[in-house]
């Protein structure tokens, strides 16, 4: 994304009060434990590495939406 990262348009939505309950998972090629940890820490619902299938994909949504 041009201007920010995901990490920080995470923080924004977690920390707005009409927004911090939408459902927010990560999609990304790091798949490093510090980055899983700062998006947890930030407050992201999900964490999903890069390449994935579309059958992962949509597993991990139900899952989520449950």
């Amino acid at each position: 994304m041009p201007g920010k990262s995901g990490y920080s348009v995470l923080e924004e939505i977690k920390s707005n009060e009409n927004y911090k309950d939408i459902i927010v998972i990560l999609f990304t090629v790091k798949s490093f434990n510090e980055d899983l940890q700062k998006g947890k820490k930030l407050g992201a619902d999900g964490y999903l590495t890069k390449p994935f299938s579309g059958k992962d994909l949509l597993k991990f949504i139900k899952d989520k939406l449950k």
